[in-house]
């Protein structure tokens, strides 16, 4: 799992600024800036990604305007 957390941060880290994952529906994406938002696919499960943010990898942000939605970033 030590793997798969380091590559759920790297592919967030490739992203570039102002980026982040959330739980959308059932899946897991990223959400980065656009009109309002855009919306990129990942392979990572829910599951996966809640190991991360309980391990302290990533941070809560809260996303507000049109999607109003908690986003979970690289901790600065």
């Amino acid at each position: 799992m030590a793997d798969k957390a380091q590559k759920i941060i790297q592919t967030l880290k490739d992203q570039g600024a102002n980026h982040g994952y959330a739980f959308w529906q059932s899946a897991v994406v990223i959400i980065g800036p656009g009109a309002p938002y855009t919306v990129y696919p990942t392979p990572f499960s829910q599951a996966e990604l809640q190991k991360v943010i309980d391990d302290g990898k990533l941070e809560k942000r809260r996303l507000s305007g049109a999607l109003n939605i908690d986003t979970y970033a690289i901790k600065a």
